[in-house]
């Protein structure tokens, strides 16, 4: 036992949120090598001198996994930063990073502008003047939904415009362009769903939606702008 202890090296460390509150119950787990932090986010655990990549996970955060060297002796560990999943009803967008982040999707609104080209009525629903977008860095989008409401993902064109219906009699109107699909869904609870979507740089609405049509709310229609593009240095 002396033998063991002697050699053996005991890591030191606290696990807190992106908010610098520790976490309590988080799990550091890997291979021969587990711990769990007390109610002040802290954790001490004892394991044969090594590298790991720990697993570190919270009911309530996203799992994260560190490279941590383990030299004999005791060493303290850089604290481990865990992001809370988002609980509020809402879109988020989820972006991938060293300290992955949540951000929430700000309402904006679509306006409809009317027009003719011969028998042909058509109504376009637009971004205003003062649309509002939420940034997200180019690359694969993860949009965590938590809300039971229907919506679709339409890309804006050079007039800022995101969907366009036609009408030959003005009374029957049919879509023209289709919204996005997601490459894949997941369903993580009831009314909260996880959605990866792969765009090209540029501007998008999340249109909500009912019975095949945009949501009215007053004189516009209610939709969440996202830009996606390169990532802003710093």
């Amino acid at each position: 036992m002396w033998w063991f202890l002697a050699c053996a090296s005991r890591l030191t460390g606290s696990v807190v949120d992106e908010g610098g509150t520790p976490v309590a119950g988080a799990v550091l787990d890997a291979p021969g090598c587990d711990a769990v932090t007390d109610d002040n986010g802290r954790y001490s655990v004892s394991c044969p001198p090594g590298s790991y990549s720990f697993s570190v996970s919270h009911p309530d955060t996203l799992v994260r996994v560190v490279p941590i060297d383990a030299p004999r002796g005791t060493s303290e560990v850089p604290t481990v930063t865990l992001v809370r999943k988002p609980v509020d009803p809402g879109l988020y967008v989820h972006s991938s990073r060293e300290v992955p982040a949540f951000t929430r999707l700000g309402p904006t609104a679509l306006l409809r502008r009317e027009s003719k080209s011969g028998a042909t009525a058509r109504q376009n629903f637009c971004v205003g003047d003062r649309v509002t977008y939420s940034l997200a860095p180019s690359g694969e989008q993860e949009i965590w939904e938590n809300r039971d409401v229907e919506w679709r993902l339409f890309a804006l064109d050079a007039e800022g415009c995101a969907w366009e219906v036609q009408s030959s009699d003005g009374t029957w109107w049919e879509g023209v362009g289709k919204p996005i699909d997601a490459v894949r869904t997941e369903t993580r609870s009831e009314g909260r769903s996880t959605h990866h979507y792969v765009l090209p740089d540029g501007d998008y609405v999340f249109a909500e939606w009912y019975a095949g049509f945009l949501v009215q709310d007053g004189e516009s229609y209610r939709a969440y702008g996202l830009r996606v593009g390169p990532a802003t240095p710093g």
